[in-house]
């Protein structure tokens, strides 16, 4: 722990030097066509969130798909790998084969789609992949992923590599919806530009930091009554514990269930997301006319 908490913080403080490095060049007035600073105060956030239709569709969409993807805990995943599929060990050794091409996947996909038409990508994907590995698990046999449950050596049935493949895929898909919601926080603070002339970039990631964190928050909350409700009052389901019907729906709930309803509400909150691309165009050429006339009021 003690060496896991240096490498962390060591690498946490070079990290933010190298952000502050990078950004020290653009974070000027100038650039937005502000001129000055823009105070900001409760009353600016609640306009925000009250009247910019893209913010509260993209924290609603970040939301919900922030909360199922946390159900899916630490808790849920040792009541996965240990007690149903009879492995405390199994769960590491998939881990190490599925992180790397999700990565690159995720990264393929992103690379060659828009923000909304990536958004609405992932979260179709998303969901019938979600839906293929909740049946998977429902209707397969879990237990036949190790043919030796102390050591938790892979066994290459067809359970395995259909956990595998799907997983991988459903991980390209869920970092699309992930990841680009981070880029289309600065188009919506590209929209309260071109809705009010304020260009609060600030307050946005401020007001969708905080009610991503508090939709979120409550994941734990999820996996603690689905174990409540099926018997585990006093501790998580570890390995040795009875797998019964109950236990194994409530997990792959929590553990895909979760994820596909914060995928339709991506979905749901796309329908309305208002800067598509032709919009973002639009409002693009607009904010670089209001930087223009500020510049030349200043000069």
């Amino acid at each position: 722990m003690h060496t896991l908490w240096l490498m962390t913080a060591i690498m946490s403080a070079c990290f933010t030097v190298i952000a502050v490095i990078s950004i020290t060049p653009k974070d000027r007035p100038e650039f937005f066509g502000t001129g000055k600073p823009v105070k900001v105060g409760i009353k600016d956030y609640w306009d925000t969130l009250k009247n910019n239709r893209a913010i509260q569709m993209l924290v609603l969409s970040a939301s919900t798909d922030k909360l199922g993807s946390s159900a899916k805990s630490s808790a849920v995943m040792v009541a996965m790998f240990a007690c149903i599929a009879g492995s405390n060990l199994l769960q590491s050794n998939v881990t190490g084969l599925v992180t790397i091409p999700s990565t690159i996947v995720c990264f393929l996909f992103i690379s060659r789609l828009g923000q909304r038409k990536a958004m609405l990508i992932g979260s179709v994907g998303g969901l019938v992949i979600n839906g293929a590995l909740a049946a998977l698990w429902l209707l397969g046999d879990p237990t036949t992923m190790t043919s030796n449950p102390a050591t938790g050596a892979l066994n290459w049935g067809y359970f395995l590599i259909l956990y595998l493949v799907l997983t991988i895929i459903a991980a390209g898909f869920q970092g699309i919806s992930g990841n680009i919601v981070i880029p289309m926080t600065a188009d919506c603070a590209d929209y309260e530009v071109y809705r009010t002339g304020k260009y609060v970039p600030g307050l946005m990631g401020t007001l969708f930091s905080f009610v991503d964190k508090l939709v979120s928050s409550f994941a734990p909350m999820v996996a603690g009554i689905m174990f409540s409700m099926c018997g585990f009052t006093d501790h998580n389901p570890v390995m040795g514990d009875p797998v019964t019907p109950g236990l194994r729906m409530g997990v792959v709930f929590c553990a895909y269930g979760m994820i596909m309803i914060g995928l339709v509400c991506n979905l749901i909150a796309m329908k309305f997301y208002p800067l598509t691309k032709e919009k973002m165009e639009e409002i693009q050429d607009e904010v670089a006319q209001i930087k223009m006339k500020t510049m030349a009021e200043n000069a």
